[in-house]
């Protein structure tokens, strides 16, 4: 009887993270217009029937067992019951009851969104028994997902988004692939590309880890060229938490080497074909992406990563030693100096920097500066960024815009932090941050969740909660926290 339990509730437990994984990052609703709802219906609908079927069944094994399969509390499971706790609280007193509980319009990621992220981690990290095919199905739907977005860049519209869009709209050269904004397209790499780099690095067949090569190459390129800045750093974060954790094993290492320069050889070949193919308006014009890409010195880096990776593949010991230690300082670099380039430009540029991400930060600050005592400590409730903000006249100020966003509404601050500050005060932005914390302390021998929160954590510093990225998010921790409890039981 309870192994049936088990069973089905890890049947259950595939079919949800294959839903997170594979079918909302390629459903689109037919439309750019309705992309995020129809995703996010999506998920919230087998959200409730899989976190259903678990609570229904966890609640009746408890009561026959009388709580004797109770698993003991990790300090990410701690942190997560930390954060949802103070959610609540936050969405109880606030002001804007219906946002604070349903999220606001056409970003669902109010309370309820919160406490489903939450469950779904403890459903996957306690009914997770094997993610293998759900994480081949996500891989192969980012394989996916990245070859209908180099079509895009190239003029191709192979899923037909762009009908109802010319050259000169700002969607035709902003939305990409099933994902939608640019922004949230980094935001969705910024999980799911960890998925095929690990797998790459750790692969031992020779058809996987071609596959698995190809699909991280092509990503780490499109995240390069897709347009927003923040792409091209989180790659370079992700490939210099390889480097590091390469410098002690020599596979990780070589691998790593070669897909950097898979990178150097493709992303001026991709310029050189959206200038072949014509489709120079299908990259944002508000950028410098493409003269980047008709770069003429491309053939330097490229060389310089091929000689490192022949100078370590065929060096003696004791040089692949100083080569790793400085293969370590340079994955500190493309990491570290990757994050001060992005602070360092939004402070040394106008309020119009990044969609406005300068202006908002700016206004967001202010707003809490001024906040009384009760928006300090609870926030505005979870998603009430827009109903709070633009109530504070010393804040609107800085959100003033002109262009395409004139008179645009801005439902958050473009920054994880600056957000959950506004939302739900200091200390639920500490509690979200201590998630981080404890899974990079408890998760730190594995490079899946390294590279993972790693690459998430420099997105969020521009980015934001959306459906795709915080829903993988959570899924991650939960399979990293499975492996661990697994990792656990095996050493007991």
């Amino acid at each position: 009887m309870e192994q049936n339990r088990n069973d089905f509730l890890a049947l259950t437990c595939k079919l949800y993270m294959t839903t997170l994984l594979a079918w909302i990052p390629l459903h689109t609703g037919g439309s750019y217009w309705n992309l995020g709802d129809a995703k996010y219906q999506v998920f919230q609908s087998v959200s409730v029937i899989c976190l259903g079927i678990w609570g229904i069944m966890t609640l009746g094994s408890l009561l026959r067992y009388k709580g004797r399969n109770v698993s003991r509390l990790s300090g990410v499971d701690v942190c997560m019951l930390l954060y949802s706790g103070w959610v609540v609280l936050s969405a109880a007193c606030s002001s804007y009851q219906s946002v604070a509980w349903k999220g606001y319009v056409d970003w669902h990621m109010g309370a309820w969104t919160q406490l489903i992220l939450v469950l779904g981690y403890f459903f996957i990290s306690r009914c997770c028994e094997s993610a293998t095919l759900p994480i081949y199905l996500g891989e192969a739907a980012f394989a996916v997902v990245v070859v209908v977005g180099i079509l895009n860049r190239l003029g191709m519209d192979p899923l037909k988004l762009y009908i109802a869009f010319d050259e000169k709209s700002w969607e035709y050269s902003h939305m990409l692939s099933t994902i939608g904004n640019i922004n949230w397209f980094c935001g969705y790499c910024s999980v799911a590309l960890a998925f095929p780099m690990v797998g790459y690095l750790y692969s031992k067949t020779r058809g996987k880890k071609i596959l698995l090569y190809v699909c991280s190459v092509l990503g780490l390129t499109l995240l390069c060229a897709q347009g927003s800045a923040v792409g091209p750093v989180i790659a370079f974060t992700g490939l210099g938490i390889c480097l590091v954790a390469g410098s002690r094993k020599e596979q990780i290492f070589q691998r790593t080497l070669l897909l950097g320069l898979g990178i150097c050889i493709l992303f001026p070949v991709m310029g050189m074909l959206i200038t072949i193919f014509g489709a120079q308006a299908a990259s944002p014009v508000d950028g410098d992406i493409y003269a980047v890409m008709l770069w003429n010195g491309w053939w330097l880096p490229t060389l310089i990563v091929a000689g490192l990776y022949l100078l370590h593949k065929r060096g003696k010991l004791h040089t692949q030693r100083y080569l790793a230690m400085g293969m370590i300082g340079i994955g500190a670099i493309l990491c570290i100096g990757g994050t001060a380039y992005l602070i360092w430009k939004t402070a040394n540029q106008a309020g119009d920097w990044g969609s406005g991400r300068s202006g908002l930060w700016r206004g967001a600050w202010t707003g809490f500066v001024l906040g009384d005592w009760k928006q300090k400590l609870l926030g505005a409730g979870p998603d009430c960024f827009a109903e709070y903000i633009y109530r504070i006249p010393e804040a609107i100020k800085w959100l003033t815009m002109e262009g395409y966003w004139e008179n645009a509404t801005f439902a958050n601050a473009h920054n994880e932090w600056l957000n959950q500050l506004i939302n739900i005060g200091l200390p639920g932005m500490l509690f979200y941050f201590s998630i981080f914390v404890a899974a990079l302390k408890r998760y730190r021998g594995m490079l899946l969740a390294m590279v993972g929160i790693g690459m998430y954590l420099v997105n969020s510093l521009v980015g934001f909660q959306q459906v795709l990225n915080a829903s993988l998010l959570f899924l991650l921790l939960g399979i990293c926290e499975s492996r661990y409890r697994a990792y656990e039981k095996q050493n007991i």
